[in-house]
């Protein structure tokens, strides 16, 4: 969170750019087994705000780490925009599917 409030700070005095602190990406773990994390929007806010999006999901067990580890149950997702190259959410739902 702080790297993503020094860009905003950074934006306002140098590009003039009046980017808010509400503007920030929403981001949150939960440290149990397996890991849970998130940041961005949800799937259902990137479908709600009709945006032109790119919603993706990988199962674990295709995942080179996570077969390396034998930890192969759950999924990870994201979702992008599709004229850029950054991420609007990655949602995590596995052993391995927090990085």
């Amino acid at each position: 969170m702080s790297l993503n409030d020094h860009e905003i700070v950074a934006d306002n005095l140098l590009s003039r750019d009046r980017r808010k602190m509400s503007d920030r990406i929403p981001a949150y773990g939960l440290f149990f087994d397996p890991p849970l994390g998130r940041a961005g929007m949800t799937e259902a806010q990137v479908r709600a705000s009709r945006r032109p999006a790119l919603i993706g999901k990988r199962e674990m067990s295709r995942v080179g780490r996570a077969i390396e580890k034998g930890e192969t149950r759950g999924f990870m997702r994201s979702s992008s925009t599709p004229r850029r190259s950054s991420s609007s959410g990655r949602p995590s739902s596995a052993s391995a599917g927090t990085r």
